[in-house]
């Protein structure tokens, strides 16, 4: 059996508990370098929402940093985030007990938990992209290596973002440099909860111009059109 078929018989033995939230973009089409508004709604109450942007990458066995927060909880950060809730992979090698592994997975909501029993190793935010763990006593030492699917733009800073009490919210963003094309966004908060919607980059819009001036622009375009040509065709009578 490979690695790869191995991880995804362990990561079958965890359920999964996708949020499913709603976000309506305004304009649906905007040009590169524009604004565009998110409306979201169903998200978790007062909670951190990170919007992403683009396709979905992966990241496989990467180093992780420990952070002591206090005498018995430390934080471990990975380089790249948000994350897609569902997708961490942890790897424990133990430099106290040489030869002793763990393999952990998030479970969608939050909780990192140990593959074959269920144990938890400590929680995730999927939008901060860290997980903190508690360690009661002395802590044991180990290596951790985080494998997850992160996103290839991120157009919000953490904490700029935050969910009212009913779970819904607003803001903005900066459209990427990217070619024209249809393009998902994607708003996640801190606890997994997700939603995606389509926005078509073109360049044929204006920078900042909202659709429904374009759309009125383009009707007067079309008739100032058909009053020139039925003038030149009384002309030439």
């Amino acid at each position: 059996m490979t690695a790869t078929a191995i991880l995804v018989c362990l990561l079958a033995s965890i359920p999964i508990v996708l949020g499913a939230g709603s976000i309506t973009l305004t304009p649906t089409a905007q040009a590169a370098g524009a604004s565009v508004s998110v409306a979201g709604t169903g998200f978790g109450a007062t909670r951190n929402v990170s919007i992403v942007f683009g396709s979905e990458m992966e990241v496989v066995a990467e180093p992780m940093v420990a952070v002591l927060i206090d005498p018995t909880r430390w934080s471990y950060n990975w380089t790249r985030g948000p994350i897609k809730p569902g997708s961490m992979h942890i790897h424990l090698d133990s430099i106290t007990f040489p030869g002793v592994q763990y393999d952990y997975f998030d479970d969608g909501a939050g909780r990192l938990l140990r593959d074959y029993d269920g144990v938890l190793l400590g929680t995730v935010d999927y939008a901060l992209a860290q997980y903190n763990r508690t360690v009661m006593g002395t802590n044991t030492m180990n290596d951790f290596y985080a494998s997850y699917t992160y996103y290839q733009y991120n157009v919000t800073s953490f904490g700029r973002v935050t969910t009212t009490g009913s779970g819904a919210f607003s803001a903005n963003f900066t459209v990427p440099a990217v070619a024209n094309g249809n393009y998902n966004v994607t708003a996640i908060d801190s606890g997994g909860t997700l939603a995606t919607a389509t926005l078509n980059v073109s360049s044929t819009i204006p920078e900042g111009l909202p659709l429904g001036a374009i759309l009125i622009l383009s009707a007067a375009a079309v008739a100032a059109s058909s009053r020139h040509i039925r003038a030149r065709a009384k002309k030439l009578n």
